[in-house]
């Protein structure tokens, strides 16, 4: 993991954040291991639904 993707994920944690969203599978990985609830903005059906979530 480099050091902006722990950053990232890092950052999430001390926020409380229930939703991570990033590129990364491995980032992804690690995140949804945290427990988050992931989405990946790659995946056109990953960005529908949060972008659905949202409104």
């Amino acid at each position: 993991m480099s050091a902006g993707d722990a950053l990232h994920l890092f950052s999430a944690i001390l926020g409380l954040c229930s939703i991570f969203v990033a590129t990364d599978q491995f980032l992804l990985k690690a995140a949804k291991e945290e427990g988050f609830e992931t989405y990946n903005m790659e995946n056109k059906n990953e960005a529908e639904e949060l972008i659905r979530s949202c409104l």
